[in-house]
């Protein structure tokens, strides 16, 4: 189910989110938008003036957003906070390659994830290649 933002880059964001999802599961497509949500929403909240691609900045946008994230009360759980962290990577990703704006593919990094996340999600990601 859809819960729209309100926010000028979600349609962006959406879009995004469906072409990355296109051959997978419904909810992987609400795992996305979760993330997208997410994000728009602390946008919206402390980053009113953003409201085009290109002003995205890794500071303070990306690092406000893991920092309220990691603030959050309750705390999200460490698997919500790593997923959400992964998916709005691929969206950026896949935003820096369609619009051309290679800079948003440089604003979340791997070493964003936590380290032995990392090695959990290859553990993982092997067995099922057995």
């Amino acid at each position: 189910m859809r819960h729209p933002v309100g926010h000028p880059l979600e349609p962006l964001f959406e879009r995004a989110a469906e072409s990355l999802t296109t051959a997978l599961s419904p909810a992987s497509l609400e795992a996305y938008r979760t993330a997208l949500r997410s994000f728009l929403r602390y946008l919206g909240e402390q980053h009113r003036e953003v409201y085009r691609l290109e002003q995205l900045r890794r500071d303070p946008h990306i690092l406000g957003w893991l920092t309220e994230m990691r603030s959050r009360i309750p705390p999200l759980a460490k698997s919500t906070f790593i997923l959400r962290i992964v998916f709005l990577r691929g969206l950026l990703e896949e935003l820096a390659w369609s619009k051309q704006i290679l800079t948003l593919s440089h604003l979340l990094t791997r070493e964003d994830i936590p380290r032995r996340v990392k090695d959990c999600l290859a553990r993982c990601c092997r067995n099922r290649m057995r």
